[in-house]
């Protein structure tokens, strides 16, 4: 009975994410081609983030649940709560789009950013993957 209704409630969570990043997307595209940054002020930008971070979301865990998938069968071992996985690495995943958007805002990306994202990233998927975070 616990299995069963922990997958309604996983189905419905997909469901949930999936219009939620094609809302994200179609909202991204509204704001790019109508306003501008001086116009909807700082709460824009904001938002804009919020929805960049929305979007990234719904692909950083549907990717993270097909490399589950994939790494599930090619070990022969079946992942155990691929989804519940899936939505916490996707969670971290997701951050780091934004992180790049918020280095180019502030005037270019080098190399140096580059890679204290890519640790900053790791350091946070470590954090996930032994639930301390």
């Amino acid at each position: 009975m616990k299995c069963l209704i922990l997958r309604v409630i996983i189905t419905l969570m997909d469901k949930v994410v999936l219009t939620a990043s094609v809302i994200a997307l179609f909202l991204i595209a509204m704001m790019m081609f109508f306003t501008s940054p001086g116009v909807v002020g700082p709460l824009g930008i904001m938002i804009f983030f919020v929805l960049i971070y929305v979007f990234f979301l719904g692909l950083a865990v549907f990717g993270c649940r097909l490399f589950f998938r994939l790494l599930g069968k090619a070990n022969k071992i079946y992942a155990n709560h691929i989804e519940k996985k899936s939505y916490r690495y996707g969670s971290i995943v997701a951050l780091a789009p934004v992180i790049m958007l918020l280095c180019i805002s502030f005037g270019g990306v080098s190399w140096f950013q580059i890679v204290l994202t890519l640790l900053i990233e790791a350091g946070l998927c470590f954090l996930v993957s032994r639930n301390i975070a």
